[in-house]
């Protein structure tokens, strides 16, 4: 029993740690595609492929940020460099780049969420940038200083309004996590002799519902 309680652990260990090194994995690859896109931004000499570069940037720091998990680095430095981006842009005027930089790090962060939302210290902050800017690019240069902050105020209780995560596909998610978790202990209880031999009907059944419920978990996530 307690062989089995231990292979049955080791087993769940192994299926959560080849999640989360692909997850991991994959926000290190978007992080160096935007890092080195936003090199080529800092070199360029013609301010069109700057921008460009500037865009590509954008955009792999944001798929980096949306692959989230705890203890992820990537993220919380993807999410400081599209911060970086927009201040710059900023600096320079640049209200389009300055908003895409801002609305990536919403959306990267929304994204991500499940029961609860990541990063929150980023969200606030930006939301506050994308109204300002929101604002201005809706009075254009003749709106006064109270219609821009009438706008202002409007685009900010836009962006603040509750989105969460969609009740039905969360409770999917937590079905499938269960069932992915206890198929597989069911799988070293049941498809496995106390002489270590598989039985090979137990194991397609177990294995199966492994499958499934690993499809249901990561289906759940990506809709909810």
């Amino acid at each position: 029993m307690k062989r089995r309680l231990i292979i049955g652990g080791l087993v769940v260990l192994g299926l959560l740690s080849v999640v989360l090194g692909r997850v991991v994995l994959s926000s290190r690859a978007a992080y160096q595609q935007g890092h080195a896109a936003e090199k080529r931004a800092l070199s360029a000499t013609d301010p069109a492929q700057r921008n460009l570069s500037l865009e590509a940037a954008i955009v792999g720091y944001r798929r980096a940020a949306r692959w989230y998990a705890p203890g992820n680095g990537y993220v919380s430095r993807s999410l400081e460099a599209l911060r970086r981006i927009a201040r710059l842009a900023e600096k320079h005027s640049d209200r389009k780049m300055a908003l895409m930089a801002y609305r990536s790090i919403r959306r990267a962060i929304l994204g991500s969420r499940s029961f609860y939302t990541p990063h929150t210290d980023h969200l606030g902050p930006a939301n506050g940038h994308i109204a300002r800017l929101s604002a201005l690019e809706q009075g254009g240069k003749t709106a006064g200083a109270d219609e821009l902050a009438r706008y202002q105020t409007w685009h900010l209780a836009q962006l603040r309004r509750s989105t969460a995560p969609s009740v039905g596909w969360s409770i999917l998610a937590v079905l499938g996590f269960f069932t992915w978790v206890s198929s597989a202990f069911l799988f070293i209880y049941r498809a496995i002799t106390p002489s270590d031999k598989l039985i090979n009907r137990q194991a397609l059944l177990w294995g199966g519902m492994i499958l499934a419920g690993l499809l249901l978990w990561l289906t759940g996530l990506s809709q909810a």
